[in-house]
């Protein structure tokens, strides 16, 4: 059986994960419901123009996208993680598990960076 803690530190990493992940959707779904406004005449969308500030939507986009898909994927392995994490370090592990976390997003972060860029 888990410690309390262990089960604690699994507790704040799964309500984090799927908050992360759920507040994802929620902005990628506004963006959708304000696309659906925009006048697009045949079967493309007119695109405007290529400056620093479409960049960095679009890099913006990627990365919520990223963060909504990929997210609730991580939760078994990052549970797993907390498990590890707690019998080694024998103390609350929450800091080292968003850690975990947070390089997960920044390897994928840069994947979405490239894939918006190239």
């Amino acid at each position: 059986m888990l410690a309390a803690s262990s089960q604690r530190d699994r507790l704040v990493a799964l309500v984090v994960l799927v908050t992360i992940s759920g507040a994802c959707w929620a902005w990628l779904g506004k963006m959708l419901w304000n696309m659906s406004a925009m006048p697009i005449s045949g079967s493309s969308m007119p695109m405007p123009m290529q400056d620093l500030g479409y960049l960095a939507w679009l890099v913006f986009m990627w990365l919520l996208m990223m963060a909504a898909m990929m997210l609730p994927s991580a939760v078994p392995m990052t549970l797993v993680y907390a498990d590890f994490a707690a019998g080694k370090e024998r103390r609350p592990v929450t800091r080292s598990i968003m850690a975990f976390v947070a390089g997960y997003l920044a390897a994928w972060s840069v994947f979405s960076l490239i894939a918006a860029v190239g």
